[in-house]
């Protein structure tokens, strides 16, 4: 084997090939999955699986230099995939991660439309995701090729590279047309590194934690920085964050992280999501640099986590801002380290109307606006504000961002007329609005009106056409623009569009919510609001261009927020748990884009990803005045959500005699619901059977699944229980009690429990018909029928041994009632 491939003295392939011969055990590498479950990987390993990956790689029909994009999720497989890539002379691109994405049609049509144009050779993923990519992938699904686990891919030479060979391809993020693809050289990259170490004072004994996806810019140069420093990278998903931003606490705590980064709303998510009774033994005080940036920094946000994190021992001036953009790697600024941020206090009336960030007294009649410095240029890179014929300007002086060094991209993959367009003598022009004030910089707006949210860059020139497209023949002009979500921390996008005539209230909603459904499903953009306002409201320039800036300023004086429109149903939901899911299932159909969402869908299924499921937490939070707990994320429905709002635990109280029940449902439900379960109450058993029937046939007659589930959910109402299942329910109720089972599970036992009778009823009556059979089926039979629906759920009752055990007690016993759950036989 040749442990000594690379030529060139500085890049990331040669020094993970330096750090498997000469420090085979260290764990450059620990990756958490959505579980919280981690594992470790060494130099060694990282460096042989490679290879491994290379050797299978050259028995494609590839040739050095051809485009393979990477779709998988957060992992290992994406990891050895990247590097393998790399030491076969491949230029590999992460994609975004498959799970997290695929719901929405852009998925498929963004892999489509980046394979066509990019002239990818191959989609590389495993074999789970090749199954879920082959129903979206269209023409691109004759590419994808997967790793074979079976086979003998022993090391082989690699291919030598050279000091400025192209290294890998980054996406840059938003929604335009043809993806750019950004041209990451080995020289540039070896540089960067170079300066960033300095900047920080890095060290081989550094330890990054971070939950950024790989296939951002910040994600992947956290990876190929640690490989190349020989430090240690400890990374999670972002779904794993989003839901317990404690674990990335308890990480960097364990772990002595000493380096990490994230974008501003993953600061306001740790002070809106953790306690600080969960706090204790957490301890943050190796922390060097946490540094906050890709979007808005808001001051109070870095406050408020400062002051939470505080007892943890967080260092002082721990916390620092930093400016970048993946044609420059990564970063391009940097606070510095111990010295925290830098707040410039600064008259707005200057700003907006002179271009100029001169200090404001706070008076009165002279409003400041507070803008965080962003830090000081890293070695070797210069950063200047240019007026329009790009010259210079003096400090304190607003123009457009320029930069320049030797850490600069090699321009956009196959886009030579853009490439050429992004730099004016020398300087690339980064479309961001900013001012120097003593050496640093502050950015505050883009020349280019481009919405910043969770990172992510969204072109409003995309929304304002598809909401054209949707509706043109109503819709006489769209503006589209950013407005700052303090609470989330990030910006929410927005459109207001001018109708040619009046619409009624429900003819609103239902363009609103047209809207909202296709630019989700062609962009992946969540709007925050759509505002439908009278002729004249968006203002054309003489050139006939729309005026985004006036148009905003106009939405905020009129005192227009984001909102969506589920919100009001939420509200007035109450504490009943049926409109509470209803106004739910409304509320994600807004979000997600979805014309009907059912109870029991699960909100990352649809498509939601994490910065969607922060937006849906806090609508929620605003709406009803409660946080939503930690347990929506096990299961992540509508119908679960509502139960934990409204304080069931899953817990159904006793089996109660019909008047208290009718009693119980007058605080619930409508009058016209109470008086039909007063009729229903006032009917002989034997009626009362006859209509659960029909109700059970109608269900069952339905698809497979899509009954099944549609009984779990009506099974769960205790009205049911008490109307229809008596006897049966009572019956679980005791065994699960017998089973010492949790008061928050035995709600949850009943439903599944009568779903499961039924199923086994219906089977057994089949059987008898059929003249196959006595009554009673096999429990490997009926576990086999029942995979299905239950498989993915988080309690599988049906498909575990515990369960087993249960369904042969209850039938020995005779009783008729199938009792199921995660216990200890």
């Amino acid at each position: 084997m040749n442990r000594n491939p690379m030529h060139a003295p500085h890049n990331f392939l040669r020094r993970l090939a330096q750090g498997a011969e000469e420090r085979p055990d260290h764990p450059v590498l620990i990756l958490f999955d959505t579980t919280g479950q981690e594992q470790r990987f060494t130099y060694f390993r990282l460096y042989e699986d490679a290879l491994a990956y290379a050797t299978w790689l050259d028995t494609l029909e590839l040739t050095p230099g051809d485009v393979v994009l990477l779709a998988f999720d957060h992992g290992y497989e994406l990891v050895q995939a990247f590097f393998g890539a790399c030491y076969a002379g491949m230029l590999p691109l992460v994609y975004p991660y498959v799970s997290a994405h695929l719901a929405t049609a852009l998925y498929g049509q963004g892999l489509e439309l980046a394979c066509t144009g990019l002239d990818v050779g191959a989609v590389l993923t495993d074999a789970q995701n090749a199954e879920k990519l082959n129903d979206r992938a269209g023409a691109a699904r004759a590419l994808i090729q997967c790793f074979p686990e079976d086979g003998d891919w022993s090391s082989r030479p690699v291919r030598p590279v050279e000091v400025g060979d192209w290294a890998y391809l980054q996406l840059t993020s938003g929604t335009s047309g043809l993806p750019k693809a950004i041209i990451v050289g080995h020289d540039p990259l070896s540089r960067y590194f170079a300066a960033f170490e300095a900047a920080l004072d890095a060290h081989p004994n550094d330890v990054n934690v971070i939950w950024v996806p790989f296939f951002h810019d910040m994600g992947l140069t956290s990876l190929l920085f640690a490989v190349q420093q020989g430090s240690q990278l400890v990374s999670m998903p972002p779904e794993l964050f989003i839901r317990r931003p404690l674990t990335y606490l308890e990480a960097m705590s364990h772990y002595g992280a000493t380096l990490s980064w994230m974008p501003n709303f993953g600061f306001a998510h740790i002070v809106r999501r953790v306690d600080p009774a969960h706090l204790r033994g957490i301890d943050l005080s190796s922390l060097r640099v946490w540094l906050n940036g890709a979007e808005l920094i808001l001051p109070e946000t870095v406050s408020a986590v400062c002051q939470l994190l505080a007892p943890c021992g967080l260092p002082p001036g721990t916390i620092v801002a930093g400016y970048g953009l993946a044609e420059c790697m990564s970063a391009v600024t940097f606070g510095r380290p111990g010295i925290g941020l830098r707040t410039d206090h600064v008259s707005a009336a200057l700003l907006h109307n002179e271009q100029r960030a001169e200090p404001g007294d706070g008076a009165e009649q002279s409003p400041t606006i507070d803008l965080v410095g962003c830090g000081y240029p890293l070695p070797s890179v210069e950063v200047a504000v240019l007026d329009d014929s790009g010259t210079a300007l003096a400090e304190r002086q607003v123009g457009q961002i320029g930069v320049r060094g030797p850490t600069l991209f090699s321009g956009y993959y196959r886009q030579p007329e853009l490439t050429a367009r992004s730099y004016q003598d020398g300087w690339l022009l980064t479309g961001d609005l900013g001012y120097l004030a003593g050496g640093e910089l502050f950015v505050c707006g883009r020349s280019k009106d481009v919405i910043i949210s969770g990172g992510a860059n969204i072109n409003p020139e995309m929304i304002e056409q598809v909401v054209m497209d949707v509706d043109g023949a109503r819709v006489r002009r769209a503006a589209s623009f950013g407005v700052t979500d303090p609470q989330l921390g990030s910006e929410a996008p927005v459109v207001v569009i001018e109708l040619r005539k009046e619409l009624a209230p429900a003819e609103l909603h239902a363009q609103s919510s047209a809207l909202r459904r296709r630019v989700r499903a062609e962009l992946g953009v969540q709007l925050g609001d759509v505002r439908c306002v009278p002729a004249g409201w968006i203002g054309l320039t003489t050139s006939g261009k729309t005026m985004r800036g006036a148009v905003r300023k106009k939405y905020l004086a009129a005192g227009y927020r984001p909102e969506l429109p589920g919100m009001a149903l939420l509200r007035a939901a109450g504490a009943d748990p049926t409109l509470l899911e209803q106004a739910l299932c409304a509320l994600v159909g807004d979000m997600l884009g979805m014309e009907a969402v059912q109870g029991d869908d699960n909100f990352f299924d649809l498509g939601g990803d994490s910065l969607a499921a922060l937006r849906f937490i806090l609508s929620v939070e605003e709406a009803t005045g409660k946080q939503v707990p930690a347990e929506f994320f096990q299961k992540a429905t509508a119908a679960s959500l509502a139960r934990l709002l409204v304080g069931e635990t899953a817990t159904a109280p006793a089996i109660l005699p019909a008047s208290a029940a009718v009693s119980t449902s007058q605080s619930s439900t409508d009058r016209s619901l109470q008086a039909r379960l007063l009729r229903l109450h006032a009917l002989p058993r034997s009626l009362r059977n006859r209509v659960r029937r029909r109700i059970e046939d109608w269900a069952l007659r339905r698809p497979y699944f899509e009954g099944v589930d549609w009984l779990v959910r009506w099974y769960r109402h205790t009205w049911v229980q008490s109307l229809f299942y008596p006897r049966e329910s009572h019956l679980v109720r005791q065994f699960a009690e017998s089973m010492k089972t949790s008061g928050s599970q035995v709600g949850e036992e009943i439903a599944l429990s009568l779903t499961g009778n039924v199923i086994l009823n219906r089977l057994a009556l089949a059987g008898r018909k059929d003249g196959q059979r006595d009554a009673q089926l096999s429990i490997e039979e009926l576990l086999k029928v029942l995979d299905g629906p239950f498989a993915e759920s988080p309690k599988s009752p049906y498909v575990t041994v515990t369960g087993a055990h249960h369904l042969s007690r209850a039938l020995h016993a005779g009783s008729g009632v199938i009792v199921a759950g995660v216990h200890s036989p």
